[in-house]
């Protein structure tokens, strides 16, 4: 299976949502300029932020 450059971006920006940052991070960190993308990338992750 191959795996792409632009699923390792969603997968960590996944994975700093689960370890508590917040959007302004996970964008500095994934070189994202639109809030937008990110959202969209990141509504497929299982982290509830009410539930911690």
């Amino acid at each position: 299976m191959e795996v792409s450059g632009h699923s390792l971006r969603v997968g960590a920006a996944q994975d700093l949502l689960t370890k508590g940052y917040d959007l302004a991070a996970i964008m500095r960190a994934g070189g994202w300029s639109n809030a937008e993308t990110v959202s969209r990338y990141l509504r497929f992750s299982q982290h509830n932020i009410w539930k911690g």
